[in-house]
């Protein structure tokens, strides 16, 4: 259900994009002037991927607002909020080392900027605490974006992944 709500979401604020005449049947955000946000989607997500690597999700959070969506490797984490106290912050907890390495970055921004998509494949080793096992992995990012607060924030995160190998010592 949620998920539907979601895609329901996505589409009305596509249809925000269209001529007036084809707009869907919905209020619409009023029109975001490209003067009035600073920085791009790519900068919010090089950012992002930085502080989470990092392990500084204060500074993450910064970048995400707060009626987020989280889907990791085919779970609906909640909000980024939820996702960081119940997923991602207990597991870098764990972490003696983690490394991200994005690869090209594609964007799709709707007509009226108040929509941007970044899609990414990615691969990450991640060194745990204790018996220094790392676990390397691949995976594709996806990364819904809004602009808020004068600047783009992330309202949507889509991570899967998969392992390149297996954990080595």
């Amino acid at each position: 259900m949620r998920t539907a709500a979601i895609s329901v979401a996505l589409l009305q604020l596509l249809g925000c994009g269209a001529r007036p005449s084809e707009r869907v049947a919905t209020a619409c955000p009023e029109p975001v002037r490209a003067s009035t946000v600073t920085g791009s989607p790519a900068e919010t997500v090089a950012a992002y991927l930085e502080a989470t690597a990092a392990g500084d999700l204060d500074r993450a959070a910064t970048l995400v607002v707060d009626e987020s969506v989280v889907f990791e490797s085919g779970g609906d984490e909640g909000t980024w909020s939820h996702y960081r106290e119940h997923h991602l912050g207990p597991e870098v907890e764990q972490f003696a080392a983690f490394e991200i390495r994005p690869g090209e970055m594609r964007t799709t921004t709707s007509h009226d900027g108040t929509l941007a998509i970044d899609t990414l494949p990615l691969e990450y080793d991640i060194t745990l605490k204790g018996d220094g096992r790392r676990i390397e992995s691949a995976g594709t990012a996806t990364f819904s974006l809004v602009p808020a607060d004068g600047r783009y924030r992330i309202a949507h995160v889509h991570w899967s992944s998969r392992r390149r190998g297996g954990p080595s010592h």
